[in-house]
């Protein structure tokens, strides 16, 4: 079993090529977690089922002016390897 955070910052920036107050987004700090387990099917294959919590801290994450990046969000992931 597998689990990680990840943790990112983003500083001011500009929503547009002109870089003025009008167009200045603020920082962001945002946290994502996690947890993974890899079930070995036989040998050569094995299945992988990740669940992650992305936007622990509800930040609202604008990159592109009119743009929003959803708050607190879930992801499930299942994967199937074959070596």
């Amino acid at each position: 079993m597998e689990t990680f955070i990840a943790m990112n910052y983003i500083g001011n920036r500009y929503a547009l090529q002109n870089n003025t107050l009008n167009n200045l987004l603020p920082a962001i700090f945002q946290i994502d977690a996690g947890i993974s387990r890899r079930f070995q099917m036989n040998t050569n294959s094995a299945l992988k089922v990740a669940f992650v919590v992305k936007n622990i801290t509800n930040q609202y994450n604008q990159y592109i002016r009119y743009f929003v990046l959803p708050g607190i969000n879930y992801q499930i992931k299942l994967s199937y390897e074959i070596r």
